[in-house]
């Protein structure tokens, strides 16, 4: 049983979570800001007001539990940092992974030969 959650049936290990990576819910359709030197890449959320922009929920390596992750908020109406938050997840490894979204979003692109034509 994981000692950081309710769940007897849990037993997530934080190597797991680091493995698995960045998540993402599977509302995410889109990429809202690039990332930056400044700042992390953010997404927009089906059904959810775009009046913040967030990013992929990253495992706290800081934190002991592996069910603990953080994800940076911009406030796109002010235009300026809301800063990052941090929230417990349950099943992590259910979650989609940012590098899955990205995959399926931008699709698969062909690798150029030469000087040929991308398109």
């Amino acid at each position: 049983m994981c000692k950081y959650c309710d769940d007897k049936n849990c037993h997530l290990t934080k190597e797991q979570v680091l493995q698995h990576g960045p998540i993402l819910e599977s509302n995410t359709y889109s990429i809202m800001r690039m990332a930056t030197a400044e700042r992390p890449q953010t997404y927009a959320f089906e059904g959810v007001p775009t009046y913040n922009s967030l990013t992929a929920w990253i495992p706290d390596e800081d934190e002991e539990s592996p069910h603990a992750y953080l994800r940076y908020d911009f406030d796109e109406d002010e235009e300026c940092e809301n800063g990052m938050m941090c929230d417990d997840i349950a099943h992590p490894l259910m979650w989609q992974t940012e590098k899955a979204f990205l995959e399926k979003f931008l699709g698969h692109r062909p690798e150029r030969k030469g000087n040929e034509e991308l398109w």
